[in-house]
């Protein structure tokens, strides 16, 4: 807790109060919480805690000034539920208190701040303004996609690695909260995957002290991206703006690097998947959501498949912002409820069929045989729209069924098994994709995929439909 200033508090006291009650203070010193009301004017407070519904403490504190110069007021956060939040401010210590308090205390530590507002939203300009540079340079936007290439594809695309890297990365920089305005999460979501140890260190028989160390989630993924790719990228991108300060760098490395994602996510989409859309420009968002609905060869819920589609999206301006953390939650919100609707019209269509119709279910695929199997996708392919041809029973060369829709040619490979499915089908697809010169392959199976032939699909563009999915299709066409 600050200690008192008298002559400061006095001139502080004359300023507007703002008055904060039903909050919880923890004391360090007896370590017990107490409920308390605060009145906030200039750096200064007054607070009032109560035990057993009467006044127990009265506390006053300021913040000390140096003559001609400005002082922030600041506070970390150190955990919220979405409901409450549990705070460590400059002025009075740990403080929890409602969203709603909280709001009211980040507005008043604004309007004391707004020196340092100014400099963070200048520290942001410029940044923008040298962003233009880099991506004039022909060279360093080629070295750029190869750097995104070959790091993990996750980094990029879940939404909670972003938060976890932007976490880090402001506790890796120690830039304080400079250029923080430049991330795609805000304070709150950063405090979410943030945790802090407390390491105590006896020193003498009677003194113990405490020193806090931040971790975040997923750490042992983000901090070697961090210190074996991102931090010497910050290094190439001083050399190339040379001279830059440190945290100028890091900051703008970050911005630039996610500008550059969108690029290579909305292409590397474009590329795969462009004439299902046709003129991208005529659709609106729920539009093109419902279209990636419909592809028969993605699962929509695949988060890097969605994720790579939600950049394509950005890029095409769909959102009207390029923010991939809001625009993924907006994506999200549509696409579960266009696959609810799916789900809806499915079972209507199926309880309308005549009871003659043949129905097939997750057993009867069960009990196939592996030619029954593949006779019975040809037949799923069709009911999608598809003309299939099953390929020979000897010498198919790792597919099974091909199924052709205008100009694009689907190599199916089918695999009826009661185990799980390792690498090997993954490699004989991609052998038969390349032999019979198709678009895709796919690997269907009433089983599930070893996590060694997931990775080896999604190295090698090969689609995934294990049980779950399987099941899915069959209830939607029959």
């Amino acid at each position: 807790m600050t200690p008192l200033d008298n002559n400061q508090f006095k001139e502080d006291f004359k300023q507007r109060h703002v008055v904060i009650s039903d909050v919880w203070y923890f004391d360090e010193d007896s370590e017990e919480c107490f409920p308390a009301k605060i009145e906030f004017f200039g750096h200064s407070f007054q607070m009032q805690t109560y035990k057993n519904g009467k006044p127990y403490q009265t506390m006053k504190g300021s913040q000390n000034i140096s003559p001609g110069k400005s002082t922030e007021l600041s506070y970390r956060i150190i955990e919220s539920d979405g409901m409450t939040i549990t705070l460590d401010d400059t002025i009075c210590g740990k403080l929890r208190m409602s969203m709603d308090n909280f709001n009211k205390l980040k507005a008043y530590f604004d309007e004391k701040n707004v020196v340092f507002i100014q400099a963070e939203k200048a520290f942001k300009d410029e940044i923008l303004l040298r962003l233009p540079i880099l991506f004039d340079d022909s060279e360093l936007m080629e070295m750029t996609s190869n750097f995104i290439d070959g790091v993990p594809t996750i980094i990029f695309i879940d939404p909670t690695f972003i938060i976890c890297t932007e976490s880090l990365i402001a506790i890796q920089s120690h830039t304080g909260d400079k250029g923080n305005s430049l991330f795609l999460s805000d304070e709150l979501k950063r405090s979410s995957v943030t945790k802090i140890e407390e390491i105590r260190t006896k020193t003498s028989p009677k003194l113990t002290t405490i020193r806090e160390s931040l971790h975040v989630n997923n750490e042992e993924i983000i901090k070697p991206y961090l210190d074996n790719s991102f931090f010497q990228f910050v290094k190439l991108i001083k050399e190339r703006l040379h001279p830059l300060e440190d945290a100028q760098a890091i900051y703008l490395t970050y911005i630039f690097l996610y500008k550059v994602s969108i690029r290579y996510f909305a292409h590397k989409w474009d590329m795969g998947y462009r004439e299902y859309f046709g003129n991208i420009d005529n659709l609106f968002l729920s539009d093109a959501i419902q279209q990636y609905c419909l592809i028969e060869t993605i699962n929509p819920n695949n988060l890097q498949t969605a994720g790579t589609f939600i950049y394509y999206l950005i890029d095409q301006g769909k959102f009207g912002g390029d923010n991939y953390l809001l625009c993924f939650n907006l994506f999200v919100q549509q696409l579960n409820t266009l696959l609810e609707k799916q789900k809806t019209e499915s079972f209507a269509r199926k309880i309308k069929q005549a009871s003659s119709n043949r129905a097939y279910t997750i057993n009867d695929i069960d009990l196939m045989s592996g030619q029954e199997f593949e006779q019975f996708l040809a037949v799923l392919f069709s009911k999608m729209g598809y003309e299939t041809a099953v390929t020979k029973q000897s010498g198919d060369q790792g597919i099974d069924v091909i199924a052709s829709k205008g100009e694009i040619k689907i190599g199916i490979q089918a695999k009826c098994y009661s185990g799980s499915v390792g690498n090997g089908a993954i490699q004989e697809a991609v052998a038969g994709r390349n032999y019979y010169h198709l678009d895709k392959a796919i690997v269907v199976t009433n089983a599930e995929f070893t996590n060694s032939a997931k990775e080896l699909a999604e190295a090698n563009s090969v689609l995934l439909w294990d049980r779950t999915i399987l099941k899915n299709k069959i209830n939607e066409l029959w």
